[in-house]
């Protein structure tokens, strides 16, 4: 999909009601799905984060969207891949405002040139407690990205079209900090797995987009 096609949807995009959980749980791990089914509403202490989808046009103007490998460090979502984001803070005047910070942060995207698209559904993340809010956003031209060397290991751009061909859903075996290997189901984006709760926003956000043509 190229950005003149997203554009045409857009409007679509923003008014359509949200998949949610339904959606999200197409991609969540076993585990994942009973703790969705006995923590609802998530718990009153969770912490609060949001992340952002940046779809961004490549010279074709082919859409990709941004993705980032964490740093090895000692702590739950160590070496994961994620979305661009982080906690809120006191001075965030809005979550979408997190969103922008964070990612501006982390990748180097400059907050004026983002265009907000849509907020998804909240995910909670049992294993940290995050609630977690993602919102989907747009570049019309392709930005300068610049990792953020402790938070960011590795930043990745993963096709649009790749995301929407079925073909990349499949399950793969992980081994999550806080639990022994299993097996979840996985974007497998060539050599990137991507699961958890990153699968779990991007399978909504799927379902959003073919809602929407």
């Amino acid at each position: 999909m190229d950005l003149y096609q997203f554009h045409a949807l857009t409007s679509k995009l923003e008014e359509i009601p949200l998949p949610g959980l339904e959606a999200q749980l197409k991609m969540a791990p076993a585990f994942r799905t009973a703790f969705a089914e006995h923590l609802s509403p998530p718990p009153k202490d969770s912490k609060i984060a949001a992340v952002l989808l940046l779809l961004f046009p490549t010279a074709t103007d082919d859409l990709n969207f941004v993705l980032i490998r964490r740093p090895a460090y000692n702590g739950t979502h160590a070496k994961q891949i994620s979305f661009p984001g982080g906690k809120a803070e006191p001075q965030d005047r809005s979550l979408w405002e997190t969103a922008l910070r964070e990612t501006q942060e982390e990748v180097g995207v400059e907050k004026t040139g983002v265009q907000l698209i849509r907020a998804l559904t909240p995910t909670y993340i049992p294993p940290s407690n995050f609630l977690v809010h993602p919102y989907v956003g747009l570049c019309t031209q392709t930005p300068k990205f610049v990792a953020e060397e402790k938070e960011v290991e590795e930043i990745l751009y993963i096709s649009l079209a790749d995301l929407m061909n079925d073909a990349h859903e499949t399950f793969g075996w992980v081994s999550p900090s806080y639990a022994g290997k299993v097996e979840v189901p996985v974007y497998n984006f060539d050599t990137l797995e991507v699961w958890g709760a990153t699968a779990m926003m991007l399978s909504e956000f799927k379902h959003l987009m073919r809602l929407a043509k």
